[in-house]
Order: C-alpha cells, then structure tokens, then sequence
C-alpha cells in the first residue's frame, strides 16, 4: 500500500514539473537564463581605446564655438551618434521622432507630441573629466502635478559599454531662467564612452557639448541590436519618471544594447495606420505594442489588429509583444477587463494566423498584488519602481526572443 502510495506522489510530481515547465514556455518566459530580475550587466568586448579619437579642435569650425577654455560642439557634429530617432540632419533639421516631411499625414496629438524627443540619445567617447551640456529647448510641457520637472524636461547621462552602464548624473532647465541653460556633469575620467539621455517631455533646438581644451572625442562602440520600437500612451513615453533613463523603455534598451525607438504619445496613441506606416519604414529589430489607454475601446478594437498586422508584414521576423496597460487595484474595472480582452484576441488572432515571434503580457500582472501603491504616481502611470517592474517582464520575454 505504502509502495503504491509512493509511486502515485512520484508521478504526480513529475505531472507537476512538466505542468509548470509547460506553463513557463506558455508565458513567453521558458527561455529566461539568468537569475534574478537581470542578468549581470557586462561591457562591449570591444576596447575603448580602438576608435580614432580626434583632438575637440579638429573639429569643422561651422560645428564649434569657443568661451573661454570651453570649446562647445553641435551634437550633430561626427563623430557624436545620435539614436532613437532618425539624425535631424536627416530629417528637416529638426530633433522629431516622426518623418518630418511629412507632418500633414500624422494626427495633431502626435504631431506636436513628436517634438518630444522620448528614446533619443547621444553618445560618444572622451577622455574628459567633465563636460557641459548647453541646450536650447524647443518646448515642454509643464504643469504635469504627478510628474517631476527633471522627468519632463530633464537630460541624464551615463558612461559605459555593451549593457554594463553607471549613472552620472542629470540636469534641467529652470523655469527662472531663459529657455536655454548650461550645466556641467562630472565623468569619472580616463577614457570613457558617454551616453546621453533626451528629454521625455521635451523638445529641442540645439544641443552643444562642451569640452575642456586638450581633450579628446570619438564615436561610440556599435550597438549589439538594431533599434527596438515602442509605441503606446504617455506611459510609453515615460510617463511618470523621475528621469529620463529610468522610463522601461530605456531600461530594456540599455540591457539590449540597442537604440531606443520610443513612439510614446502622451494622449495620443489611437492605433493610427500612419504610425503603423511609419514604423513599417524603419530599421528594427522587435516591436512592444503597449496600445491599449488612449483610443475609445470601440476605437481599440477596430485598430489593435490592423496595427499589428501593418507592422508585421513589414517586419515578418521580428518579435513582437503585445502589452496591456497596468492596472494597480485589486479587481480590474469592466473597461479595463474589455480592453485586455481586445488585445488578447489580437495576439490569438496572430497565434492562429500562423505567427509564433509574437508575444502577450497582462497589464494587470506587472505589479505584486501587496502594497500597489508602491508603482504609480497617481494609479494611472508608473512611476520609477513602476517602470522597473514593468521592464523587468518585457525584458524577460525579449531577450529570449531576440537570441535565438
């Protein structure tokens, strides 16, 4: 009796094992081969001294300026790269995170809000032990009560490689002051690669580096992934961070080591085909659909699908993750029950359409059940630890993805 006892809990321990496992693969989470939240950060294989480093002097003097022993360069100057967005060079001159030829296609939320330069980055590499950053901002949105000045309109700056990257510190403008400023950021010296975060709120004008005399720049080590796209609600645009790197979408790119390209449009994002269109045109390799806040739920559901399916016929490898909003409270409202189920028949619809790169994630399990308050700002949008958590998971799905 005690023999057929023992051999009835063995097998239903290993239908255990096999459920769970099973489950695991199900949740888009089987491949995950780290332990903890992340895996260890590790730096570029690639020597930071192997690039060819030009004297800040030897620069085209169109793109440089001189006041006192500080000599200022165009951030669109080489051999600085600018990420997330196409180079304003390139674009009508402008920092702008859609086509800038073609603003008359694209609806009036998203037009302006593309000013917002959400994602972008500068990087380059220096020997300097500080450098200053002299902006002239375009324009911000202020007045945003649940939402810090420095995570609206502020610049944060880390220096690093590959996904190994240590934060430096911020900087904004204050409102006391013109539109444009200028602050100095410490480095930790020594040769390093420097990468700068743009505003999430804020459009720019002009960006200037300012280099001490006698040091050196050059540019920045290739990164490891074409640019990940993420497009959705002020949530996606960073909504509600305390700093612009902090924002998920910053967070998974810098443990890719890829460009950031955040099509977050706060109040905006309604599942417009000429969004679609235009992540359809660039080079990218995964996409976080995080549409569901701001379209009514008719309006959801006669767009989710044909949003997706405009990207991913263009794009018919990529992983693709379909991505509720969070919730925060113990029971999901009715709309926000509707709306998951929208989204979820988009990724069975997909499922059964014969794509298997493309991926779910319920809003309404990013966050432990206890204390929820602890992830948002105001129960709508997250905030830092909010952000993380949510990284955390889309992380946990794209890396595994991306790899294989």
């Amino acid at each position: 009796m005690k023999k057929c006892l023992f051999r009835k809990l063995n097998i239903m321990a290993v239908l255990l094992v096999f459920v769970l496992a099973m489950t695991a693969c199900a949740s888009g989470s089987g491949g995950k081969d780290w332990e903890g939240d992340f895996p260890k950060p590790v730096s570029s294989s690639a020597d930071i001294f192997d690039a060819e480093y030009i004297p800040v002097t030897s620069v085209d003097d169109a793109d440089k300026t001189t006041e006192g022993d500080i000599l200022y360069i165009n951030a669109t100057a080489s051999p600085f790269v600018i990420g997330g967005i196409v180079h304003p060079d390139d674009n009508g001159g402008e920092y702008y995170r859609l086509n800038a030829a073609q603003k008359d296609v694209y609806s009036a939320g998203n037009r302006n809000t593309a000013y917002h330069t959400a994602g972008a980055t500068l990087r380059f590499r220096t020997n300097a032990d500080h450098v200053f950053l002299k902006v002239s901002l375009r324009n911000s949105t202020s007045g945003m009560e649940y939402f810090t000045d420095r995570g609206i309109f502020g610049f944060d700056i880390y220096t690093g490689t590959g996904t190994n990257h240590t934060y430096c510190g911020a900087t904004r403008q204050l409102f006391t002051n013109s539109t444009g400023f200028t602050e100095m950021v410490e480095l930790p010296g020594g040769y390093q690669e420097v990468t700068i975060n743009l505003p999430l709120y804020a459009g720019i004008d002009k960006i200037e580096i300012g280099f001490p005399e006698g040091t050196e720049i050059a540019a920045p080590t290739e990164r490891a992934y074409a640019p990940i796209c993420f497009y959705g609600s002020s949530i996606t645009q960073g909504g509600c961070v305390s700093r612009p790197g902090l924002a998920y979408s910053h967070i998974v790119c810098r443990m890719m080591n890829a460009d950031n390209l955040n099509l977050g449009f706060s109040s905006s994002a309604k599942g417009e085909q000429s969004i679609a269109e235009y992540i359809a045109s660039r080079e990218i390799s995964a996409f976080v659909m995080d549409y569901d806040h701001n379209n009514s739920i008719n309006g959801l559901r006669e767009t989710h699908y044909e949003f997706y399916k405009t990207v991913r016929d263009a794009h018919p490898d990529i992983p693709i993750i379909m991505v509720t909003a969070p919730t925060y409270y113990e029971e999901d409202t009715e709309a926000q029950i509707e709306r998951q189920k929208i989204i979820k028949e988009s990724y069975d619809k997909a499922v059964k359409a014969g794509d298997d790169n493309v991926y779910y994630i319920s809003g309404s399990e990013f966050f432990p059940e206890e204390m929820p308050d602890l992830f948002s700002s105001d129960m709508l949008h997250p905030n830092d630890l909010g952000h993380y958590y949510m990284a955390k998971e889309i992380f946990a799905i794209l890396r595994p993805a991306l790899s294989e």
